[in-house]
């Protein structure tokens, strides 16, 4: 039984560490997930004899080819992923359909599947040509050991995960994040509204105050949600009296009054509103939190796409900082997708 070479082991450590590295997500501290799913594409064309270890130095470029096609991978499908896990006994770590393409078709998924043949490539070319197939099975048999271990370590990050890809809005998306969470929906709004805020606000000198989602207002004698100047934010998902109430009396007291719903509410809080105090809605604002965060985002990255999209990933990583600092509750942290920019 052939046995990974004690020196090209070294070297291929060596190797992945540079290239687990080159696509960490600042997040988790991990390689992004679906460039973990690539490599396992590349690990089972290699192992199936679909691709000869010889070919690899053609890999020069991301261009469609034997390697790539105009969007992703050759042969890189959720469902060739699930059978590659499955043959492996890692069927638990698949992608769900409600995970969308994880960046399947993303620039940075190519490029990282590039840097993969690369490093398998190297790794392989002093390898004399008599053992070359005997260790390559064996090099292939130890990339895919790190790959797997590091996707448990995805799985055990727990966090909420939705759908991206790249045909949808960034509304469409924070849509998405305001139902994720359904033991603890307040805790989503108010942080993604607190990293919005942070964001908006990180050029000046305005103090953004934080607290958890189970602080009370009387605890801390604060007015809403939210205070900047004198303007007050009320969040929530699904109104009641006592948010009319507040939101009411704060206008009453000349404050600029925020009431932040989700999207598709908007039109039924308002009527809400109006049967609670005739003439709320000229003195509250009543907004889709959905808008209220991707138009700032929009205008932060100059109406850009994909500017927007950078400071999009700014937020979700702005909101899982503040989710560490107030809340402790891993479940409630976002897995930050592939967008699909650098």
């Amino acid at each position: 039984m052939a046995y990974l070479a004690d020196e090209l082991e070294s070297t291929a450590n060596l190797l992945f560490e540079q290239w687990r590295q080159t696509n960490l997500d600042s997040h988790t501290q991990l390689p992004v997930r679906g460039r973990l799913y690539g490599a396992l594409v590349i690990l089972d064309q290699l192992e199936k004899k679909r691709w000869s270890y010889s070919e690899l130095s053609q890999a020069v470029s991301t261009d469609p080819g034997k390697f790539f096609g105009n969007r992703s991978i050759v042969g890189h499908t959720r469902q060739r992923i699930a059978q590659i896990l499955e043959s492996h006994g890692f069927a638990d770590l698949a992608p769900r359909a409600s995970q969308g393409e994880l960046g399947r078709t993303s620039t940075g998924t190519k490029l990282a599947g590039l840097q993969f043949i690369r490093l398998i490539q190297t790794a392989l070319s002093p390898v004399p040509s008599e053992d070359k197939e005997a260790q390559g099975e064996q090099l292939i048999a130890y990339l895919y050991s790190r790959i797997f271990a590091l996707l448990l370590e995805h799985q055990q990050l727990g966090g909420i995960e939705i759908t991206y890809t790249a045909v949808e809005s960034i509304t469409a998306h924070i849509s998405k994040l305001l139902d994720a969470h359904q033991a603890n929906p307040g805790a989503v709004l108010q942080h993604l509204i607190g990293a919005k805020l942070e964001i908006r606000y990180s050029d000046k000198s305005i103090h953004i105050t934080h607290h958890t989602s189970a602080t009370a207002d009387l605890q801390t004698g604060r007015l809403g949600d939210f205070e900047i100047g004198s303007t007050v934010f009320h969040i929530t998902k699904s109104p009641n009296d006592d948010h009319y109430r507040k939101a009411w009396q704060n206008a009453e007291s000349g404050r600029k009054v925020y009431l932040l719903v989700p999207n598709k509410i908007v039109a039924g809080t308002s009527q809400f509103a109006e049967a609670y105090r005739s003439g709320f809605t000229k003195r509250v604002n009543v907004f889709s939190i959905e808008q209220f965060v991707a138009q700032n985002l929009d205008e932060l990255a100059a109406f850009d796409r994909t500017e927007a999209l950078r400071q999009f990933h700014r937020l979700l990583t702005k909101y899982n900082e503040l989710v560490t600092q107030y809340e402790h509750d891993p479940s409630l942290k976002i897995a930050i997708p592939d967008l699909g920019i650098e």
